[in-house]
C-alpha cells in the first residue's frame, strides 16, 4: 500500500478514482440526499455572501460536483493532491477545487470561510 508524504495511504490513479466513484454510488443508493435533509443550505448570516460548503478529502470530486449541480451554493473541493481533480473546464460555475493538507494547520484563507464542511471516507485513507 503506497504511503505519500502527505500521509495518504491509497493510490491516486484511475483505479482509485473508480473506487471513489463506486463508493459514492453505493452511498447514494442508501441515502436520500447528499447532505442530511435537516441541514438548511442556502441561508447565510450575510446576504451579500454566498453559502459556502467545503468538501475535505474530495478525491475525484464526484460528491463536490454532484452537490454543486443540485444547489446554488458555492462548493469548494479540497484534497491533499490535485491528481484526481476533474479537468477545470468541466467544473460547474459554483464549484472550485484546491489543494489542502488536512494534517497541517488550516491556511488563513480558509478560516471562517465555510458554512458546512463535508468530510466523508477520509479517516480510512490517512496514516
Amino acid at each position: 500500500m503506497p504511503t505519500h508524504s502527505d500521509g495518504y495511504l491509497l493510490s491516486r490513479n484511475f483505479n482509485a478514482s473508480s473506487r471513489l466513484t463506486a463508493q459514492h454510488l453505493l452511498i447514494r443508493r442508501r441515502t436520500e440526499s447528499l447532505l442530511d435533509s435537516r441541514i438548511a443550505i442556502g441561508r447565510t448570516r450575510d446576504p451579500e455572501h454566498p453559502f459556502v460548503i467545503a468538501d475535505i478529502g474530495c478525491g475525484n470530486g464526484i460528491w463536490t460536483i454532484e452537490l454543486s449541480q443540485s444547489s446554488n451554493c458555492q462548493i469548494v473541493g479540497l484534497d491533499s493532491s490535485s491528481d484526481l481533480f476533474p479537468p477545470d473546464d468541466i467544473w460547474p460555475h459554483n464549484c472550485t477545487f484546491d489543494t489542502f493538507d488536512v494534517l497541517a494547520p488550516v491556511e488563513r484563507k480558509y478560516v471562517g470561510e465555510f458554512d458546512i464542511i463535508n468530510i466523508r471516507l477520509l479517516a480510512g485513507g490517512l496514516s
